[in-house]
């Protein structure tokens, strides 16, 4: 079973709720943090290297020094 997410407005989303409800889909509303939380571990998923760094490297880069 796949899934897509469609990003709208409030009243636009409301109709495609009830349509993908009367489609016999289910339904799963999130709120803003819940989808930036999956758009972040999308990207993080995307970029993952699988290579180790020291966290002497990863400070230095997060204070841009």
């Amino acid at each position: 079973m796949g899934a897509i997410i469609i990003r709208t407005g409030q009243e636009n989303t409301k109709l495609l709720h009830e349509l993908a409800k009367m489609l016999g889909a289910d339904v799963m509303k999130l709120k803003d943090e819940e989808f930036e939380e999956l758009m972040l571990g999308r990207l993080m998923d995307k970029t993952k290297t699988g290579k180790l760094v020291s966290r002497k490297t990863v400070f230095k880069k997060l204070t841009g020094k």
